[in-house]
């Protein structure tokens, strides 16, 4: 039981209702480097960069800064929280990334609703192999983009969501929303980060290893560290998981590992943010 959080300890028993009561493997732990480039852009950054009053880095042009911001960083430091998850944000997320997923989500009570959804992520900064790299620079000073089309179910085919985020940290998002029953595209407020999208109940500050929230916006609580057992190698991909019919959200029983992690609690600075707290483990 101390490999999981608590609320997890329910998953073997009932499965919360919503998936079958899990049974898993546990394999050896694997190594997931940071890609030696990455790694190398980190040690130019030693001592560069500092926290500003408004929870923004400070010390140098945004567009430079390329790698982790704060390398050895230890929990001993009055600001770890948020210079390890400004690290979080600037993590390499490859450079470019195509493909297609299979979304399963089940409410208490109700069926469980299949989703598939055609998926195209950009990064224009921290770029480590393709070229324009480390940059791709564009006008607007983009950073990062990810485009989302809804294939199915049939009802929200071809609903289309742009999320923005620029290299000015204090440049707000941007959301554009594609409306086939309308043929029309529409802006999106700031604030709709925290909306769920369509077929789903996950908004955007919940992708990307579940946070993707702006930095300065939330406070951050350091948990502590732990080993943990989670799905580090997932192996069923979307030609696995396409025609799966079923009436619980199905969880591969494979792939799981001993991680060590940090623990953080995120909490909103506004107080009309929806979800008044978050906890997220980070390998």
């Amino acid at each position: 039981k101390e490999f999981f959080p608590e609320f997890f300890h329910e998953a073997f028993t009932s499965g919360w209702e919503l998936v079958e009561p899990l049974k898993i493997t546990i394999q050896e732990t694997t190594s997931n480097p940071v890609p030696p480039p990455f790694l190398a852009a980190t040690e130019k950054n030693k001592g560069k960069y500092s926290i500003g009053a408004e929870g923004y880095i400070q010390g140098g042009e945004y567009k430079d800064i390329v790698g982790f911001p704060f390398p050895d960083i230890e929990p001993g430091d009055s600001e770890f929280a948020i210079k390890f998850m400004w690290n979080f944000d600037y993590r390499y997320k490859l450079d470019d990334l195509y493909g297609w997923f299979v979304n399963f989500e089940k409410r208490e009570g109700e069926q469980t609703v299949k989703s598939v959804v055609e998926s195209w992520q950009l990064s224009f900064q921290n770029r480590m192999y393709l070229d324009p790299k480390p940059v791709y620079e564009t006008k607007n000073g983009l950073r990062h983009v990810n485009f989302l089309r809804n294939v199915s179910p049939p009802v929200q085919k071809n609903f289309m969501t742009l999320l923005i985020r620029y290299i000015d940290q204090k440049a707000p998002d941007a959301t554009f929303l594609y409306l086939p029953s309308m043929r029309r595209t529409l802006r999106g407020e700031a604030g709709e980060r925290s909306t769920p999208i369509q077929s789903s109940t996950q908004a955007p500050d919940d992708f990307e290893g579940g946070f993707n929230g702006r930095i300065p916006e939330f406070t951050y609580k350091y948990l502590g560290e732990k080993k943990i057992i989670g799905l580090a190698d997932a192996k069923k991909g979307y030609g696995d998981m396409k025609d799966v019919k079923v009436d619980m959200v199905p969880v591969e029983s494979e792939g799981w590992e001993i991680k060590n992690v940090y623990i953080f609690e995120i909490t909103p600075r506004d107080p009309k943010y929806p979800m008044s707290r978050k906890v997220i483990y980070i390998d």
